[in-house]
């Protein structure tokens, strides 16, 4: 989908932005933090590390939570997407990134060179990490 024309922004800038305000507020599912999962001592250490590590993006039309729970399906073909809440022009990999977890969670591991394969894209591993960490907290 082309997103040139798209007036809806969701840079990784404004998604730390709403992290932070959602840490300071007491809203962010820090129980979903840990350390074991994550590598950083804390839920501030990682926010450090994402404002300090922001990559490239590379625009594109974004669903924002691209998740196997978000789509109806008849038989072989998608019927319907639903969630739309984070959509907008953001970075092509954050999405990409959301279905590798979904699939890994929901079908295992062995399932994601499948996903990538059909997508026909070389992985970004330090993009789908960074996406993966920001998300972590939502």
């Amino acid at each position: 989908i082309d997103h040139v024309e798209c007036p809806i922004p969701i840079p990784v800038e404004g998604r730390l932005t709403e992290l932070e305000y959602l840490l300071e507020s007491g809203l962010a599912a820090e129980e979903d933090f840990c350390s074991e999962n994550t590598g950083f001592p804390s839920p501030s250490a990682l926010v450090k590390h994402l404002k300090d590590n922001i990559p490239d993006q590379e625009p594109a039309f974004s669903h924002g939570d691209m998740s196997d729970g978000n789509f109806f399906v008849d038989g072989q073909r998608i019927s319907g997407i639903i969630d739309w809440g984070r959509g907008g022009v953001g970075d092509k990999w954050f999405d990409i990134a959301m279905s590798i977890r979904s699939v890994k969670e929901d079908l295992g591991e062995k399932h994601v060179g499948l996903l990538l394969e059909r997508l026909e894209e070389k992985p970004d591993w330090d993009k789908i990490e960074y996406f993966l960490l920001l998300d972590v907290m939502f």
